[in-house]
């Protein structure tokens, strides 16, 4: 059953993603029935696309994987990732309200969205948080996103 979408725009755009999303990742690009998005798994990351609308014209599509849960919160830990996100080219960190869970996350508009644009997004939030959650695991505690599932 598909998920349910509060516009045509964001239907539109859904389609859009879950075409390309297929035609690059197969199967691994797994969509979920509950909401308009998907989960793809690159390396030790897990990506989440998340196609949301703006208003009645407009959508975002946004790109975001757990990169560490449950590190130590510091004043060190949060210098140390708003220094990286300085450094990002695309995306930045994030913690997620309430748990204090690292994200690395990246957003696009959907209208006019194509390929490369996806596959930069995607592919951008992927590589990061591959990467990253080695470093920050040694540096801060916690877990990677793959260790806990």
């Amino acid at each position: 059953m598909p998920p349910q979408f509060q516009t045509e725009t964001q239907a539109k755009v859904y389609a859009n993603v879950a075409q390309i999303l297929k035609d690059q990742f197969g199967a691994q690009a797994r969509p979920n029935d509950q909401a308009p998005q998907f989960n793809i798994r690159a390396g030790s990351a897990y990506v989440t696309v998340v196609v949301s609308p703006i208003n009645d014209k407009a959508t975002v599509v946004r790109a975001y994987s757990w990169v560490v849960t449950g590190a130590e919160s510091s004043t060190e830990l949060r210098q140390f990732l708003l220094e990286q996100n300085f450094n990002m080219r695309f995306g930045g960190y994030a913690t997620e309200p309430g748990t204090g869970d690292i994200l690395f996350t990246h957003a696009v508009l959907g209208e006019g969205l194509d390929t490369d644009e996806l596959m930069w997004t995607v592919m951008a939030v992927a590589n990061t948080a591959d990467e990253a959650d080695d470093q920050i695991v040694q540096r801060f505690g916690g877990q990677r996103a793959v260790d806990r599932t």
